[in-house]
């Protein structure tokens, strides 16, 4: 059974620092792309309310 070679304390750091920042960074992008779904998901809704309601309007003006 041979030793075990552990990394120097400032490759440890290091590649810690690039791991942390890859997280920070998809989870950044990742709440962006979901911002920016909600709302186009929000406008969405509100437009097929809108045009729900005139939809209504027309048929009670029908009658």
């Amino acid at each position: 059974m041979s030793k075990i070679e552990w990394p120097v304390p400032g490759k440890v750091v290091g590649t810690t620092g690039v791991v942390l920042g890859v997280i920070a960074s998809s989870t950044a992008a990742l709440l962006s792309i979901n911002a920016l779904l909600a709302e186009l998901s929000d406008r969405t809704a509100a437009r097929a309310l809108a045009c729900r309601r005139l939809m209504s309007r027309g048929e009670r003006e029908r009658e």
